[in-house]
């Protein structure tokens, strides 16, 4: 809407809807066998980045995510109905990531088999979503003056990022001396949701007979599995070593503000005057690590498997911020808020 422009209905409904849908896997496979010595060797690895609205982890400012804007700006609206300004984002990454590595080998005299599979996967949303009536002049000149019979400002966002990240790793070797066998499979996911929502009016001179009503609604979600899965199995006739590691790990953030606000405005109104914020964001995380080590041998037989699996989940905290040696007593200084 321009400066000094009547109707019966002044209505902006911005909806942005983008959504990437990956699938990445790779498979590995190696097999050795000989009369003398049989050797195996097998890696796979798959790697994905998915972004939307944001160049790099960490960025900042209008030029590092998407944004969707309803606004009006620095403009007189006499209106005989509503004013209605509406802007929505729903940005969704679905990513699917596996990898599987196996490697077989056998031989008369010694079978040795190494294994390894690995997943990487990098998901970003970052929006920025403004409705409402907003000023470029200096505070207190209120530039803007809205007569309609009510006033609607709605922003809301409604980010999704769905991860699996899952590797599996096998490796057997089996020798009529020696079998020794060697797996590890990693997990690793690291997804990031960064958006500003924000409805309000600004510099504004308001007149209604009808309601007001101010609202910005964030609900991001991040649904997160990771799995890795690894299985060493060594048989000899006199020595059989099989050694397994089983690596699962994620972290998981959720950044932003979800903000309502008047704010240098003159403002009446028959009606109810609403302002609200609400956000409801949600992380929901399962990482597994799974891992066997055999080893059987006529003389000695050797088994080791270790699996380790960390989640960190982070809501309103940038774990990049902070700089420095933190001075802080856990349960005695109980600061309101450290930076």
């Amino acid at each position: 809407c321009s400066r000094d422009w009547s109707s019966d209905v002044c209505s902006s409904d911005l909806d942005s809807d983008k959504g990437i849908s990956a699938t990445v896997a790779s498979l590995s496979v190696a097999v050795g066998a000989g009369a003398g010595n049989g050797i195996g060797a097998s890696i796979g690895v798959a790697v994905a980045k998915n972004v939307i609205g944001r160049p790099g982890y960490g960025a900042t400012g209008d030029s590092a995510v998407a944004t969707i804007r309803a606004q009006v700006v620095d403009s007189d609206l006499t209106l005989g109905g509503a004013l209605d300004l509406q802007a929505r984002g729903r940005q969704t990454i679905d990513a699917l990531v596996l990898s599987g590595s196996a490697a077989l080998a056998g031989g008369a005299g010694n079978g040795l088999a190494g294994s390894l599979s690995g997943v990487f996967a990098f998901n970003e949303i970052g929006t920025q979503i403004d409705a409402g009536v907003v000023t470029l002049k200096p505070l207190g000149s209120r530039p803007s003056d809205i007569q309609a019979s009510e006033i609607s400002i709605w922003a809301r966002d409604v980010s999704v990022i769905q991860s699996f990240a899952g590797s599996v790793s096998v490796a057997a070797a089996l020798g009529g001396s020696v079998g020794g066998a060697l797996s590890i499979g990693a997990s690793v996911a690291r997804n990031l949701i960064d958006v500003d929502v924000h409805a309000g009016l600004q510099g504004a001179v308001v007149r209604t007979p009808g309601l007001i009503s101010v609202q910005g609604y964030s609900e991001a979600r991040i649904d997160a599995f990771g799995l890795a899965a690894s299985a060493a199995i060594g048989l000899g006739g006199s020595a059989g070593v099989g050694i397994s590691g089983a690596g699962a790990g994620a972290h998981n953030i959720i950044l932003g503000a979800t903000r309502a606000d008047v704010v240098d405005s003159d403002v009446e109104a028959g009606g109810t005057v609403t302002v609200a914020a609400d956000a409801r964001n949600r992380i929901d995380a399962v990482i597994i690590s799974a891992s066997i080590g055999v080893g059987v041998g006529g003389a000695a037989g050797v088994g080791a498997s270790i699996g380790v699996s960390v989640a960190r989940n982070d809501i309103g905290y940038n774990p990049l911020t902070w700089e420095g040696t933190a001075d802080f007593t856990s349960g005695v200084d109980n600061p309101a808020s450290m930076s």
